[in-house]
């Protein structure tokens, strides 16, 4: 299946929402959580599909590796700006798991 940048956006704001969702519980709304992982993914998402492809793509494992580390630390940042009480540590895990699940969705679809 090929996907279309819209379209990826729409599936990665679906599978990371409610996981920054649950992490942000206590700190924010849903409503400002919703609005907040639709922005952070505005942020990131156009670097990963329009950037590093032309700087990495003969090498799909570097650039697989390199996209995904520049969403997780990126968005990491991110959340623990917009959220200044929150412990580095939890901001990081938030990241992390919002990133692996799309991640491994990802995955999962391109090599099925």
């Amino acid at each position: 299946m090929i996907f279309t940048f819209p379209l990826a956006f729409a599936v990665t704001v679906l599978l990371e929402t409610p996981v920054y969702w649950f992490f942000l519980l206590g700190y924010t709304k849903t409503e400002k959580a919703i609005a907040f992982s639709l922005l952070i993914n505005a942020l990131t998402l156009p670097v990963v599909w329009f950037v590093l492809p032309p700087l990495l793509f003969s090498n799909y494992l570097l650039y697989f590796a390199v996209a995904e580390l520049f969403a997780w630390l990126a968005e990491a940042a991110m959340v623990k700006l917009a959220f200044r009480k929150m412990p580095w540590e939890r901001a990081i895990l938030a990241a992390l798991a919002a990133n692996a699940v799309s991640a491994g969705m990802g995955l999962l679809i391109a090599f099925l």
